[in-house]
């Protein structure tokens, strides 16, 4: 796990003055939450999620050769609103379709080279190249797609907005804007996750409350 993944998972701290960990996981699965066709909803426990280790969580299911994509927070899994977080990570060689969605998508490269290319809105298509440390965004309804066309694996860590994802897929650049073929739910929202990691242990207790709200009142 790189660097910037493991930052992900335990930048938090598990509040261990509020309820236990086996009720506040259970109340994760409302009824709720099943019912909007969702695995989990984070806001019918702590405002704090539990902590949980990346490279234990499910990889999604899709079509897509050469390419994983891991949901660290989002829509289905875990009931968010206004966002979503995934890790995705390309083999050489593989590539996103042609597609567009209706939300703001940026990116975070964490290694590798990958190359975006992106319509604009008359009709060109434009490509960058990203290595690590680098971050850029596609706008809502641009139709565009990645691609690793490197020798090493390109992996990125990816933020959407308005969850549920809806892409719209095409089979070239010159298809019809109209044409596009919706993908919803897409591949790894259409079911809940067949296994989900014990949360970490409790790095350290929570405290200094009364410190930071003191702090804070001064600024």
């Amino acid at each position: 796990m790189t660097a910037f993944s493991v930052g992900l998972v335990l930048g938090g701290r598990w509040d261990v003055r509020t309820s236990p960990l086996g009720e506040r996981l259970a109340g994760l699965l409302s009824k709720a939450a099943r019912t909007r066709g969702q695995c989990a909803d984070l806001y019918t426990g702590s405002p704090l999620s539990p902590v949980l280790r990346v490279d234990e969580l499910q990889p999604g299911k899709h079509p897509i050769p050469g390419f994983s994509h891991i949901t660290l927070a989002g829509f289905k899994q875990h009931g968010l609103k206004g966002l979503e977080l995934w890790l995705q990570t390309f083999a050489p060689g593989s590539a996103t379709p042609i597609h567009r969605h209706d939300c703001e998508e940026t990116f975070f490269v964490l290694s590798g080279t990958g190359t975006a290319a992106i319509q604009g809105k008359d009709g060109k298509v434009v490509e960058a190249q990203f290595g690590p440390n680098s971050t850029f965004t596609v706008l809502p309804n641009a139709r565009h797609q990645l691609r690793n066309q490197g020798s090493e694996d390109f992996q990125i860590v990816v933020a959407i907005s308005n969850p549920p994802f809806r892409p719209f897929i095409y089979g070239s650049w010159e298809e019809p804007y109209a044409v596009g073929k919706e993908f919803y739910p897409i591949f790894w929202d259409a079911e809940c996750p067949e296994h989900v990691p014990p949360a970490m242990a409790h790095l350290a207790p929570a405290g200094g409350g009364s410190k930071v709200a003191s702090a804070g009142a001064e600024l």
